[in-house]
C-alpha cells in the first residue's frame, strides 16, 4: 500500500488515543464497538432524545441551505463579467 511501518504505527497510536481502536496484547488491534460520543453525530442524539427537535433541525437546515443558495447565486453584473 506504499505506507511505511512508522507512519502506520503513528496512525494506529493516534486512533487508539482517540478511543477509536483497542489494542490487546496477543489479540491485535480492533475497532471499538461504539465510538466515543463526542465523535458521533450530535444531531442524531438530539433527534432521538427529543422528537420535537426533528422539525427544528429541518428548519435550520432549510435556512442554511437557502442562505447558501442566495450567496452563491451570481449577480447580473458578475454574470456579464463571466460571459466576457
Amino acid at each position: 500500500m506504499g505506507v511505511s511501518r512508522p507512519s502506520l504505527r503513528e496512525a494506529l497510536q493516534k486512533l487508539s488515543a482517540r478511543g477509536m481502536l483497542v489494542s490487546k496484547r496477543g489479540g491485535g488491534t480492533t475497532v471499538t464497538e461504539r465510538l466515543n460520543p463526542t465523535l458521533e453525530d450530535p444531531l442524531l442524539e438530539l433527534i432521538s432524545s427529543s422528537p420535537d427537535s426533528h422539525a427544528d433541525v429541518l428548519e435550520l437546515r432549510h435556512a442554511i441551505e437557502s442562505l447558501g443558495a442566495l450567496i452563491t447565486r451570481p449577480s447580473d453584473e458578475r454574470t456579464r463579467t463571466l460571459a466576457t
